[in-house]
């Protein structure tokens, strides 16, 4: 209801390894499609730590399906 966005805690979610493929930090952080709308992130609890490649795979090509996808967002988060 009122996401958070907490600078702190994203980055040591980035000091974390990819939570899809496994590679070594340094991660981006991956904000969680639940959530989401035009300009709006998700709380960042949400979020999860993510390779650039796997970042850009499941978050803007988006290669499961959105049910699929936020189940796999949640359990790596």
């Amino acid at each position: 209801r009122n996401p958070i966005q907490h600078a702190a805690y994203m980055d040591v979610v980035r000091g974390l390894p990819c939570a899809h493929c496994g590679k070594p930090p340094r991660s981006e952080f991956c904000h969680s499609d639940e959530g989401k709308g035009q300009g709006i992130k998700s709380d960042c609890r949400l979020g999860w730590p993510g390779c650039h490649d796997c970042h850009d795979a499941i978050g803007t090509r988006r290669i499961y399906p959105r049910e699929q996808r936020r189940a796999l967002e949640a359990a790596m988060a």
